[in-house]
């Protein structure tokens, strides 16, 4: 799965990016969250702003995780692209179409980041990135860092550590074998 063609593609989503929104669905967990965390930190690292989107407030149970509180209800005006990460329904977007934002997310190029095993309806991806041999989407992201030879940084890793524990019960689900990766 994490070959050139995949490299290729995800090379031409962020170049000539300034300002990418992070999207995260309508309930999200420590997964996605931890997932756009580490996804701001690389992407700063490539030069690209960034804006943490979700139509809710941030859990309680997730606000010890450092960054919490720069996700936001609030669509930038101006951005170039957005990534949806660890949602693989429309379904899932039902507080961003309600609030009149779906729309204008579906206008710029779109890179959907996930792990779940099941058919996607988000059919107008650019690239649609579903690795269902991931256990999380901080594994995913770390497999599309390595592939693009980013850098992953103390802080981003943190994050990725966070996601993959929390959606792979401590590193006790059958994901955790080692096997998936570029």
């Amino acid at each position: 799965m994490y070959n050139e063609e995949l490299k290729r593609k995800l090379s031409a989503f962020f170049e000539g990016k300034k300002h990418i929104v992070i999207v995260q669905g309508d309930n999200p967990d420590a997964d996605s969250l931890a997932s756009s965390l580490a996804l701001e930190e690389l992407l700063y690292a490539q030069g690209i702003d960034t804006t943490m989107y979700c139509t809710i407030d941030v859990a309680q149970y997730l606000r010890y995780l450092e960054g919490w509180d720069r996700v936001t209800n609030l669509l930038p005006s101006q951005f170039d692209a957005w990534i949806l990460v660890d949602c693989e329904y429309l379904r899932l977007l039902d507080n961003v179409k309600a609030a009149g934002n779906l729309g204008i997310l579906q206008s710029k190029p779109l890179l959907v980041i996930d792990h779940h095993d099941s058919p996607t309806d988000i059919d107008f991806a650019e690239v649609l990135l579903n690795d269902p041999s991931c256990g999380a989407s901080g594994q995913v992201i770390y497999n599309v860092a390595k592939l693009l030879d980013w850098n992953i940084s103390h802080r981003a890793a943190e994050m990725l550590v966070v996601s993959i524990m929390a959606d792979t019960l401590g590193f006790n689900s059958e994901f955790m074998n080692g096997n998936s990766g570029p």
